[in-house]
């Protein structure tokens, strides 16, 4: 309780130290600390879209909000808005707190650790929490709403805080307190159902797996899930679901000893693109684009590589291919070929050159990291944990396309002796595909 004078009229000094000697505070330490806000510009959206960047296909909407007027509305796997924040200090915990209706996500990147977010298919206005730490030399972050499928998803009532906050001394007293004001409660959403499907976490509804199974009992081929089979699938332990510290993910695993696809000798559980809502699955369904064709396009990963094969650790967790090869990936390969590998080295691949550029030379198994391509103009860019990568590749080539999985580079001619039973495993927390 507190002892308020603000608003006391005056009154004779007897009666003051009267009541300061029958009223005796003990300050008994601190009990909490107050988060100190942090300024986001239009956080509501109430002055259009000032303030943030805009990204894909997104507006400001009239038709739906959660306070005010106004709400931000994304229309499209990866439309975003997003914000720069100055002014923060490093090495210091941050919170943000957004409000979805839909499905999409909210988070931040480029504070100086792994971009990180938080979302889900909210069916009603649901509150978001997102936490992160500034790095030793970070002063700022990125702050974003991104939307993860081709449905309507708004955005409203952004807030940041920082942990750094005003110690409160609480009080007490021998006679009876004057009243303290109550809080308002803040709204407790009822947070999303625990997802069960693959579908429920990642937006498949363009996209068809290969698997590393038999398509049926005596077959070398692999077995193919297309839509709209896709959306109830899943399967144990190759493409399921999987929750973990760092939140809801689709776990993508492929072992050595698995059919393969006729065009590879490498197994996989990888998701390829198709045309958003195809029907059939033909050549005609199929996502097929050309990094020259006056568009820009972009994928974005979160993801993290928990377990690799022995003889030769190594894995793909993302790549564009074109009508006859792979274009480029992220490629992953362990630390210690022949043993148990829990570091790795995490490249850039052009073309046939495994080693085109070295994003890390120490990943953690078990970190999540994310990865984004953006493809424009015949240049392909890359980012790695929110950071521009300095490398570059030039490429005019026709029929691309996005993958996202595990495609591990073991088999038997590469890595003879190797149990069948060796596997690589990553697993996707979020993932988004513009082209625009």
């Amino acid at each position: 309780m507190k002892l308020n004078l603000k608003n006391w009229k005056p009154i004779h000094s007897i009666a003051i130290l009267s009541l300061v000697v029958t009223s005796t505070f003990i300050f008994t330490g601190i009990t909490s600390v107050q988060a100190a806000p942090i300024t986001i510009t239009n956080p509501g959206f109430e002055s259009n879209a000032t303030g943030w960047t805009k990204v894909g296909s997104v507006s400001i909407s009239s038709s739906d909000t959660h306070t005010g007027g106004y709400s931000a509305k994304a229309s499209a796997v990866g439309g975003e808005f997003k914000q720069a924040i100055s002014g923060l200090t490093a090495n210091t915990s941050y919170t943000l707190k957004a409000w979805i209706h839909g499905s999409g996500i909210i988070g931040a990147n480029t504070y100086g650790g792994s971009e990180v977010s938080a979302g889900g298919n909210a069916a009603t206005w649901t509150q978001y929490t997102v936490t992160f730490t500034t790095g030793a030399s970070n002063t700022s972050a990125v702050i974003f709403a991104r939307g993860t499928t081709s449905s309507d998803v708004r955005f409203d009532d952004f807030t940041l805080d920082s942990g750094a906050g005003t110690a409160t001394p609480t009080p007490t007293a021998s006679s009876s307190p004057s009243p303290s004001p109550t809080a308002s409660p803040s709204p407790t959403p009822t947070p999303p159902a625990n997802p069960t499907l693959p579908s429920d976490i990642l937006y498949l509804k363009n996209w068809k797996i290969t698997l590393p199974i038999p398509k049926q009992s005596g077959s070398t081929s692999p077995l193919e899930v297309l839509q709209p089979a896709l959306d109830t699938y899943s399967i144990d332990p190759w493409f399921k679901v999987v929750h973990d510290a760092d939140g809801d993910a689709v776990q993508f695993r492929a072992n050595h000893g698995a059919v393969s696809t006729s065009g590879s000798n490498n197994p996989r559980s990888e998701l390829r693109e198709m045309k958003d809502n195809y029907t059939a699955g033909t050549t005609a369904d199929q996502a097929s684009w050309g990094t020259n064709d006056g568009k820009t396009h972009t994928m974005f990963i979160k993801q993290k590589v928990t377990h690799l094969t022995t003889i030769k650790p190594h894995t793909v967790v993302g790549q564009i291919h074109d009508a006859g090869d792979d274009v480029t990936v992220f490629r992953v390969e362990g630390n210690n070929p022949g043993g148990v590998s829990t570091t790795a080295k995490i490249y850039i691949t052009d073309g046939d050159n495994t080693h085109g550029y070295l994003l890390d030379s120490n990943y953690t198994l078990g970190t999540v990291f994310t990865v984004k391509i953006i493809v424009a103009n015949g240049v392909i860019h890359y980012e790695y944990n929110g950071q521009t990568v300095p490398y570059t590749q030039t490429k005019n080539t026709t029929g691309c396309f996005f993958k996202i999985g595990n495609y591990t580079q073991s088999n038997d001619s590469t890595a003879p002796g190797e149990s069948p039973d060796a596997y690589a495993e990553n697993l996707v927390y979020a993932y988004s595909v513009t082209h625009q």
